[in-house]
Parts: structure tokens; sequence; C-alpha cells
């Protein structure tokens, strides 16, 4: 909003800044590495790999911050909701991504009570191939969505890749 403010009153058009987050939680190694030529301060790791991973995920679907299930198992009061089962390079098994809405207050608000029980249904029927189904699930899902105040493009991805599946 600042940035906004600050371009309007110097009369340019504001450009909004997007970026994704990629959270994990895991074991890493962390300081300088390097040679007395080269030296960087980093952090390196299966783990630290997935969250990158995770990141460059928010882009393909429309979400500010996902988190891995490690994550999410060890922030179990914050409000999160399951996107799918996702391949990551490196890896032999599906990632579970989670979308991070909010804290603890979001998590108490039946509307997000009502948004993960309608995410669950929607994602059951996808899981089960049962496209035409989970279709008819997305309004209902992007309803709850709006009522809780998040709305950041995820049903209009898995509503398109959904249609996309019915027609194959």
């Amino acid at each position: 909003e600042e940035l906004r403010a600050e371009a309007e009153a110097a009369g340019r058009e504001h450009i909004p800044v997007a970026i994704g987050i990629g959270l994990n939680t895991g074991n890493a190694s962390v300081g300088n590495f390097g040679s007395a030529q080269r030296m960087t301060y980093s952090c390196l790791g299966n783990d630290v790999n997935l969250a990158s991973r995770l990141e460059g995920q928010c882009k393909t679907y429309r979400v500010g911050i996902i988190i891995g299930d490690k994550t999410r198992q060890q922030a179990a009061g914050y409000a999160t909701l399951e996107l799918d089962l996702v391949m990551l390079k490196g890896k032999t098994e599906p990632e579970r991504a989670h979308a991070l809405l909010g804290g603890v207050a979001t998590a108490a608000m039946p509307a997000y009570q009502e948004l993960v029980r309608r995410q669950a249904e929607f994602l059951a029927q996808y899981r089960s191939a049962a496209f035409a189904e989970a279709l008819e699930l997305i309004p209902g899902c992007q309803a709850a969505a709006d009522a809780l105040g998040w709305n950041q493009g995820y049903y209009e991805i898995m509503s398109a890749r959904v249609d996309g599946l019915i027609d194959d």
C-alpha cells in the first residue's frame, strides 16, 4: 500500500511486487562456505532445497506462501490449507504442499473451518479422478475462500486444470 501511495503521489504507475515464499522445517548446514578466494554465507541441505522448490510452486498455484508438510506439523495451530501433492525436482515421492493462510486467530474462524472442509472434499474427488464432481465443488471452495478473505488465484488455476482433465 505504501508503494502504491508513493507511486500515485509521484504520478507514476504502481507496479505491484509479488513474491513467493517457500517454508520447510528440517536440518541445514549454515555458515561460511568456500575458499580464501571466494567465500559466501549460505545454508545447505535437503530441507533447504525443499523450501526452495516449494517457493517455486507459488507461481504455479498462485499463492504467496507454500509450506511443506513438516512445517505444517510443527505449526499445527496455524491456518493452513492443503493445496496438492507435488512432484519436486530431486524427490522420488510427492510432497504435500500447503498454503499458509494465517495464524492461530485465523485458524479459529468458522470461515477457515468451512474452507478446510470444502477443500478436503474437493481434493478427495480430484485425487479419485472424479474430475466432473471436483469441478462442481470449486465454486463452493472459492466462496469459502472469499468469505475468509483469501483469494490468490488458486481456484482459478485448479478449475482450469480439472476442466482440462475432463476434456482428456
